[in-house]
């Protein structure tokens, strides 16, 4: 551990202050109101170790003993396979310290198959009569008989006419008439086309996975929380926020409990332990290298509990304020423009266009869910959004109550002397309650 370079400290400060400016104007907060402080700075050495082991795996393995006798065959072969292994990790070890699970196609097989639809016999059952041979008559639509017409006299000697059942002519009575289709029954199978059996391909491919082991020399706190945010994200993370080389010859070990060789690489990163302050907010951020804030701390949910608290503040007093005073406090607030339109947008439905408080309502929470992140800042725009309806909708009210007043009084009324004692009355009536 020692002192980090001054340089890349300021490159990091810069973009930690980039990063978090970004979450201020993203949720509708003013960037000027965000202040940053270097609290402490460190220099660490990170080591990280890697090692392989060597599984033999088919896909697409469906039990066929000739592909399980080729799989056998080469999973006989995975001590050879891992000492070529490691000999690529001693020699040239590039397209291995990504830390990435690893695929290498070592043999392909076409294996010629029983047909698992027919079971070898290259048909199947028909569709169309399911196998039976027949289907139903289409003269007679299966019952057996036709009915005709025939005529006869009575006993006065009038012409009569009777319905008799006769057996149908088409199929003898049965109802029954060769399947159209197959006239047997069963079709030539349709995944084999009819030759009892099918090929598939297999491949066998060599997994390298990556047992990795990450670490920092020294027992501090802040060591501890970089490498367990490491471990958590991922070497190929790790690689990415920090340059590492490979250490030629490391006073570690040198195989791990399989027998296989760790190669070990080793970089610097700066840790820096950063104060934001945003309004009355404090915390603190712990910044690597380039990467902004490893804790990840919900910035945007505190921006916008200032911008609720400012509603909420605007709320309670607006019963003390006029409708100029309060319209130039949802001016003033910490609100991006697209927030600012939306409670425009609400005003004009409800006031302008006459709509029902739920509509301009609903106008508005959708607007805000566009701005706010809804995966986790989702109720604090519903307060936002409810806070601003009252708001709003007190100012509609005095308007309204105003306009009512005026008009009581104005000199048009004919009833405008009566008006103005009953106005009065009010308002010595309120004194005195108060």
């Amino acid at each position: 551990m020692g002192q980090g370079n001054s340089t890349g400290i300021e490159e990091v400060l810069s973009n930690t202050k980039a990063y978090f400016t970004g979450i201020v104007a993203e949720h509708g907060g003013v960037a000027s109101d965000l202040k940053i402080d270097l609290i402490d700075q460190w220099e660490f050495t990170v080591n990280l170790g890697l090692s392989y082991s060597l599984e033999v795996e088919v896909s697409s393995f469906g039990g066929n003993y000739q592909v399980q006798g080729k799989l056998d065959e080469w999973k006989k072969k995975e001590n050879i396979l891992q000492l070529e292994l490691n000999e690529a990790l001693n020699n040239n070890d590039q397209q291995y310290s990504s830390g990435e699970i690893l695929f290498k196609e070592l043999d392909s097989l076409s294996v010629s198959e029983t047909c698992s639809r027919c079971s070898g016999t290259g048909r199947e059952n028909c569709p169309s009569c399911t196998g039976t041979g027949n289907s139903n008559c289409t003269i007679c639509s299966g019952t057996g008989y036709r009915s005709e017409s025939v005529s006869g006299y009575d006993g006065n000697g009038n012409t009569v006419y009777s319905q008799v059942q006769r057996n149908c002519s088409t199929c003898y009575g049965t109802g029954q008439t060769s399947c159209s289709r197959c006239s047997t029954g069963t079709i030539l199978c349709s995944m084999c086309s009819g030759t009892g059996h099918i090929t598939k391909n297999y491949s066998i491919q060599s997994v390298i996975k990556p047992i990795s082991n990450i670490f920092i020399e020294d027992e501090s706190s802040i060591a501890s929380e970089v490498v367990v945010f490491f471990k958590t994200t991922g070497v190929k993370n790790m690689r990415s926020i920090v340059s590492m080389a490979r250490l030629g010859d490391a006073p570690y070990p040198k195989l791990d409990k399989n027998g296989n060789p760790i190669i070990y690489y080793s970089g610097k990163l700066d840790a820096l332990l950063i104060r934001v302050r945003y309004l009355d907010l404090t915390f603190e951020a712990l910044t690597v290298n380039t990467f902004p804030d490893i804790r990840k701390f919900p910035l945007a949910e505190h921006i916008l509990q200032e911008i609720y608290n400012a509603v909420q503040d605007c709320a309670h007093n607006i019963n003390r304020k006029s409708i100029a005073q309060i319209n130039m406090e949802l001016e003033s607030l910490s609100l991006n423009p697209l927030i600012k339109s939306a409670i425009a947008n609400y005003k004009q439905i409800r006031v302008k266009q006459h709509g029902s408080k739920e509509k301009a309502s609903d106008a508005l929470k959708m607007e805000l869910y566009k701005v706010l992140d809804v995966n986790t800042t989702k109720e604090f725009s519903k307060v936002l959004s409810n806070n601003l309806i009252a708001i709003i909708e007190g100012s509609i009210r005095k308007q309204g109550l105003m306009k009512g007043i005026m008009s009581s009084i104005s000199k048009d009324n004919p009833k405008r002397t009566r008006n103005i004692i009953l106005w009065l009355m009010v308002v010595v009536a309120i004194i005195l309650m108060v």
